[in-house]
C-alpha cells in the first residue's frame, strides 16, 4: 500500500487551505504546478493567486503570490527507506510576492518594514528588481521596476507544522492587502 510522504501531506493541506480561500472569495488561484523533477529527482508544488477584489484589474496593479512547498531526493529517499540520510526529514516552503514599484528606494524599505511586522521578523526578506525594457524604447531610468519579494524560512517543515499552514496563509493574505496599499 502507498504511503504519502511528509510532502503529500502538506501539499494535500496547503492546496486545499488555499481553495478554501479562494472559495471564500478571499483570493483567487491563477495558477498551480505541481512537479516531479526526474534530473534531480525532487518534487515542488507551487500554487499562485491574487487578492479576489483584484483578478480584473491590470497586472501592474495588483499584487501576486506564489507559495512553493518543495522537497529533496534525500528526504524522499529516508522516507522510503526509512533510514535517515538527512538530518531532518521534510519540505521546505517559500512565499515570493510580485508587484510594480516606481520610488525603489522609499517602496523597497516600505515592502521590508510592512513584511517585517506581519511576520515578526522571521522569515528572510529579499528583493529582486527587474526593468522592463521594450524594444521601441529604451528609458533609463525606467517609470517602474517589477519587484520579486521572497520570504524564506531557511528551515524544514514537516506534518508537525500542518497546523501552522493557516495562519502561514493568513499572513501571506494580510502581506498581499497590506502591500497593494503601496500601489
Amino acid at each position: 500500500m502507498f504511503h504519502p510522504t511528509v510532502f503529500d501531506n502538506l501539499k494535500v493541506v496547503l492546496e486545499g487551505a488555499v481553495y478554501d480561500a479562494d472559495f471564500d472569495n478571499v483570493i483567487f488561484v491563477t495558477g498551480r504546478n505541481d512537479l516531479a523533477d526526474l534530473a534531480a529527482f525532487h518534487r515542488s508544488f507551487q500554487i499562485e493567486f491574487c487578492l479576489a477584489d483584484d483578478v480584473l484589474i491590470d497586472p501592474a496593479d495588483k499584487v501576486m503570490a506564489y507559495v512553493k512547498l518543495k522537497t529533496s531526493l534525500a528526504d524522499i529517499a529516508s522516507e522510503q527507506l526509512e533510514k535517515s540520510l538527512t538530518d531532518h526529514i521534510g519540505c521546505t516552503i517559500c512565499i515570493t510576492f510580485k508587484m510594480r514599484v516606481r520610488e525603489v528606494v522609499r517602496e523597497t524599505e516600505a515592502i521590508d518594514a510592512i513584511l517585517n511586522e506581519i511576520w515578526g521578523n522571521r522569515p528572510q526578506i529579499s528583493q529582486q528588481l527587474m526593468a522592463p525594457i521594450d524594444s521601441g524604447s529604451r528609458q533609463w531610468p525606467p517609470e517602474q521596476f517589477e519587484d520579486t519579494i521572497t520570504l524564506d524560512f531557511l528551515r524544514k517543515i514537516d506534518e508537525g507544522n500542518i497546523q501552522d499552514m493557516r495562519d502561514l496563509l493568513d499572513h501571506c493574505f494580510l502581506s498581499m492587502k497590506k502591500l497593494k496599499e503601496l500601489l
